[in-house]
């Protein structure tokens, strides 16, 4: 997509799916646990760090809307 335009479709996800995990993908079950249990800063840190992004889009995004995204583009759609 050009810069200055607009997408058709805004794709988004929460922040315990948009994190990498660092790197381990067996922290992503400790996004359902529950979050009293540890203070707020420690449970983000440890289970949905922040992605790297480039004026507020991510470098990378998960495999489910990965997926969803190759389809609407497929399909013809404008998708960001």
């Amino acid at each position: 997509m050009e810069k200055g335009t607009m997408a058709h479709i805004l794709l988004t996800a929460d922040r315990t799916l948009m994190s990498d995990y660092h790197h381990n993908e067996f922290l992503g079950f400790g996004t359902c646990a529950p979050p009293n249990v540890i203070p707020d800063w420690l449970y983000s840190f440890l289970f949905f760090p922040p992605l790297r992004t480039v004026d507020g889009v991510p470098l990378a995004a998960p495999y489910g809307l990965r997926k969803i995204e190759a389809q609407l583009v497929g399909e013809g759609f404008d998708v960001l």
